[in-house]
């Protein structure tokens, strides 16, 4: 496609990742340009991804699928939990990307489910949810955050940290069984929960889950569910969901 094109992507899960490369514009509307929608929402969905580039996502998996291979999954990944998330109670939700929006697979998210589009700040993991959290918590009352790698993700999963956010809840926590963290719901934001925690690694669920003590904070948590980082996840994830990946 041409520059400033729009190329409408394969349709989601048909797997064939021809257009990982086609580059174009995509409008983000800035952080300071807020609607009044914004303002009057309960609360918003904040779904972090990366863009789906070979190369760049997935890299544990290149030797097993390779650098396209991987993207593709991801790119399903991606597809999955943004129409999970559409069927959730939060009737806003947001596309917080890195490193680049300019992607036809983020155009067709942010076209076929009227998402609002961003870029992710900071330097690490940590300072990117803490800066997307913080922006969402000034406009709405509470905010859940989850990434694209878990396929037991469920609406009701959403629903339920929706339901206890509203009651009143601190925080919702979705463990992982990596010792992460697949959801991050808050009334409130603290960088404590953001700094000085090795990300990725095995501690960071029960590190988030100290902390919030420490905060006196009262807090529910989702069902245990695992991500799909390694070569022995995608032969479970072909067992699992077989016809979906």
């Amino acid at each position: 496609a041409g520059a400033g094109e729009s190329t409408v992507p394969c349709a989601p899960f048909s797997g064939c990742g021809a257009c990982a490369y086609v580059i174009f514009s995509v409008a983000i509307r800035p952080i300071w340009q807020e609607t009044m929608t914004d303002r009057s929402a309960n609360g918003v969905l904040l779904i972090f991804a990366k863009t789906p580039l070979p190369g760049y996502v997935k890299t544990r998996l290149i030797p097993e699928l390779g650098a396209r291979g991987a993207a593709d999954l991801y790119r399903k990944m991606l597809f999955r939990t943004v129409a999970v998330a559409s069927r959730s109670k939060f009737s806003l939700l947001e596309l917080w990307c890195t490193p680049e929006a300019a992607h036809p697979d983020i155009e067709y998210c942010k076209q076929e489910y009227s998402l609002e589009v961003r870029l992710q700040i900071g330097k690490d993991l940590g300072e990117r949810m803490y800066f997307a959290l913080g922006h969402a918590l000034e406009r709405c009352e509470y905010a859940a955050l989850i990434g694209c790698d878990c396929p037991g993700l469920d609406a009701s999963d959403l629903d339920y940290a929706h339901a206890r956010l509203k009651s009143g809840r601190h925080a919702v926590l979705g463990p992982a069984e990596d010792g992460g963290y697949y959801l991050l719901g808050l009334r409130q934001n603290n960088k404590r929960l953001f700094t000085d925690i090795e990300w990725g690694g095995a501690e960071v669920a029960s590190t988030t889950r100290s902390r919030m003590t420490v905060l006196g904070w009262d807090w529910d948590e989702l069902p245990v569910k695992w991500d799909v980082d390694s070569p022995v996840d995608v032969k479970r994830l072909q067992t699992v969901m077989a016809g979906s990946f």
